[in-house]
């Protein structure tokens, strides 16, 4: 439970729930000449589609922690090449199970923009500044998800959603063509977020002017290491490095401006 002037935040259950290690999306596929088998290609862009062509079939995507508050968040919705190269790392994003060979980039943009959204109002709310001074302020994707004008409209929408997308961990059992789906890549971002609500997780906000992004940990995905979460006041070594360069900068300039060796 996350204490708040207004209202707290509980789950059920009250502790966090086992997240997928991969997720399912459709991927096209060739036939090698070396060994005959079958291997995954990219996705393409075709207009504002994403394409996986007329052979697909199925392909597993390994669940990479955090993907929502991190890689999600920093997506230009407007850039469809960005939105392609996240679909091809992590699958394709807000596409049902049953599919056909193509999905309108506009599915990924509302997926994207939902998943962001719900974010926002969990951070406003675990920071008590769940107002409507900051709900005006802050940066919503308005163009693909209305804001919430008021805490109340905040609640009542990220209730609704929260609980609309969990549906995927409910129990279930299947025969046939009435079989159950695998995790899609955004079952496995929602299950992030709800352990993070239920772990009673606070974000920190990235010391770097130009970034500010939301951040737990420190992540370098080039190194596949997580750092400490004490003490880390930037969301990546690359934000740290350039923070660091930027005041380096500021000093020298500083020193020359009053005359004063710089070292």
């Amino acid at each position: 439970m996350i204490a708040n002037s207004v209202q707290s935040i509980t789950t059920r259950p009250a502790g966090p729930i086992t997240p997928p290690v991969e997720v399912m999306a459709p991927a096209a596929y060739w036939l090698r000449d070396d060994d005959h088998t079958w291997a995954p290609t990219p996705y393409r862009l075709e207009g504002d589609r994403l394409t996986w062509g007329p052979l697909w079939r199925f392909r597993a995507f390994p669940v990479v922690p955090r993907v929502y508050l991190h890689e999600l968040r920093r997506l230009d919705l407007g850039d469809g090449t960005q939105l392609l190269d996240f679909c091809n790392q992590f699958g394709a994003l807000g596409i049902p199970h049953d599919t056909g060979t193509s999905m309108h980039l506009d599915e990924v943009r509302s997926a994207a923009a939902l998943l962001r959204t719900l974010t926002s109002i969990y951070h406003l709310h675990e920071t008590g500044r769940f107002n409507p001074e900051a709900i005006q302020a802050w940066a919503w994707d308005a163009e693909w998800v209305t804001p919430p004008q008021d805490a109340m409209e905040g609640h009542e929408f990220f209730t609704a959603e929260m609980n609309r997308l969990l549906d995927c961990v409910t129990p279930a059992v299947g025969f046939g063509n009435n079989r159950q789906s695998p995790y899609t890549l955004l079952d496995a971002l929602v299950i992030q977020l709800f352990n993070d609500i239920a772990d009673e997780i606070t974000y920190k906000t990235c010391a770097n002017d130009t970034c500010r992004e939301l951040f737990v940990n420190q992540i370098d995905r080039n190194v596949k290491r997580r750092s400490r979460n004490n003490g880390t006041r930037y969301c990546s070594p690359r934000c740290s490095k350039t923070q660091a360069q930027r005041n380096y900068r500021l000093r020298t300039n500083g020193r020359r401006s009053a005359g004063d060796p710089v070292t």
